[in-house]
């Protein structure tokens, strides 16, 4: 795999974590309220 594709890989993955940690951070708060 050429370098640049795979940092771009790794980048979008990093993004798509950490949207989902702030989903499930918003969800637990609705729960725990």
């Amino acid at each position: 795999l050429e370098q640049p594709i795979r940092i771009a890989l790794i980048e979008s993955m990093e993004d798509l974590e950490k949207q989902v940690y702030e989903q499930v951070d918003a969800y637990l708060d609705t729960i725990c309220d």
